[in-house]
């Protein structure tokens, strides 16, 4: 008798974060990166456009899959096993926008159909691209942004490979090789590279200096009981359903074949204007404090503490994400505008309401593509991040968190201005931040300090993560 396979169905909406052994066979056709960070601090991505023949780039596909893309089981084995960063080998993945489908033979009717996108439907889609959601998200002109990306509707970049090490000799060493396995296959238009830059404590720090990557969606039952010995889970829960990041791979009916779809965006931030601006909402509403100053702007101070349960940048160790709004409804403590608060009401309970807003958390993994804001603090161009987010539905997760709350100045309250770090105010709106007389004033300042316009687009582009055995084999339902 043939034992039934383990978990032949697998219910996306379960709440309880989930046991890898369980889970085995879904993470090994997963790609990885997606439920956990890869934990490299060295990135590059080679953004691509196919010019062989649907046979030539299906054997690229097939190859790459089979020789550099690891699968979410290999990188949580590899982690287990090389607890040091520099001890792991190279990570890759393959991720593919609705026009690299096309070069694989899928015309793109199909691929609106298979991601149930046929018009009329959702105003942000993952086959319009990044460029067909810009007026969505009050992007930039299209003519404004980098190459290749400026040119995306009429030359569109067809995949995106990428490739993670703990070291740059061997990040050059993998995009060495991979480079050279494309030559007649097609042509790479873009090629991003990027590090995890570290503070003096080791804590890995965004170009303007503050803690980044923490607050993360927890989707792994190991990774959500180090939460709760850490600084616990009692006032906000981090655990995630599978649902909030992966969809069913609709290219094959394979089992447990799973994806996600990835924003990408790179940001660049002008670090001497940021800090210039800090100093004036200093002067204006914490009395010369730039510290606090800067926590209001983005809801924790540079080591990551909260400023709803700090006045100071105390240098805890715990309770960096066990906290939430629900003691400061009108943002006494952290400015209802501030960006992390913004972007993740943390909502108490377990109503309907609270579930949808959780819902529309994403999955961060990005990295900044310079160093020198940290080590000089006066670039004004040329650095930023390159901005990955991991979601289950583009338009309901990270578009809505875009649109609807950091671009919108009334939320999540009157007058509160637009998010100070991403939010772009809609045409004809005043992107002006309420601020408070101080940390836990009672009263807001009738001063106003226009806080923005720090990060700017420089382009990007929608992907979605297929599974490890539709990149292996190309097959579709139909059996070509």
């Amino acid at each position: 008798m043939i034992a039934e396979p383990l978990l032949p169905t697998i219910d996306l909406t379960l709440k309880a974060p989930i046991d890898p052994l369980q889970y085995r066979p879904m993470l090994e056709k997963l790609q990885g990166n997606i439920l956990k960070s890869h934990g490299h601090d060295h990135v590059r991505l080679l953004l691509l456009r196919f010019s062989a023949t649907v046979p030539g780039v299906r054997g690229w596909v097939r190859s790459f899959a089979a020789n550099w893309i690891t699968s979410a089981q290999e990188q949580l084995e590899e982690r287990k096993a090389c607890p040091q960063r520099q001890e792991r080998g190279v990570f890759g993945s393959l991720l593919l926008t609705a026009w690299g489908y096309e070069t694989l033979g899928y015309p793109l009717d199909e691929v609106k159909t298979r991601f149930k996108e046929q018009d009329p439907g959702p105003a942000v889609k993952f086959t319009a691209g990044m460029a067909g959601a810009r007026a969505v998200l009050n992007d930039p002109d299209c003519s404004t942004w980098e190459k290749p990306y400026k040119f995306c509707r009429e030359q569109p970049i067809h995949a995106m490979a990428v490739l993670a090490a703990s070291s740059g000799p061997m990040l050059e060493w993998a995009s060495g090789k991979v480079e050279r396995s494309l030559e007649g296959v097609c042509e790479i238009v873009g090629l991003e590279t990027g590090a995890v830059l570290r503070d003096q404590k080791n804590r890995s720090v965004e170009p303007f200096g503050f803690a980044d990557g923490i607050s993360q969606p927890l989707f792994f039952q190991d990774d959500v009981d180090r939460a709760k010995r850490g600084g616990g889970t009692s006032a906000w829960d981090p655990a995630a359903p599978l649902s909030l990041a992966l969809i069913a791979d609709p290219f094959t009916d394979d089992p447990d074949c799973f994806g996600s779809f990835l924003v990408f965006r790179k940001l660049e931030q002008n670090v001497k204007g940021f800090r210039e601006r800090l100093r004036d909402v200093a002067r204006v509403f914490t009395g010369g404090d730039e510290e606090l100053a800067g926590a209001f702007v983005v809801g924790r101070f540079r080591n990551g503490v909260p400023v709803i349960a700090h006045r100071n940048a105390v240098d805890a160790d715990s309770n960096f994400n066990n906290f939430n709004y629900f003691q400061d409804p009108n943002g006494a403590r952290c400015p209802v505008h501030a960006h992390t608060r913004k972007t993740n009401q943390r909502g108490v309970g377990s109503g309907p309401a609270v579930k949808e807003e959780r819902m529309h958390r994403i999955v961060r993994r990005g990295v900044p593509y310079d160093s020198r804001p940290v080590r000089e603090g006066e670039a004004e161009e040329g650095v930023g991040l390159l901005f990955l987010c991991f979601q289950a539905d583009i338009g309901n997760q990270f578009a809505f968190i875009q649109e609807r709350w950091a671009n919108k100045p009334d939320f999540p309250v009157g007058a509160a201005g637009v998010d100070p770090l991403i939010g772009k105010a809609p045409a004809g709106q005043v992107p002006d931040q309420q601020w408070q007389a101080g940390w836990d004033a009672v009263s807001k300042s009738p001063d106003h300090v226009s806080f923005g316009q720090f990060v700017t687009l420089k382009g990007g582009e929608f992907f979605f993560a297929p599974s490890i055995p539709f990149l292996r084999r190309l097959i579709t339902p139909g059996g070509t």
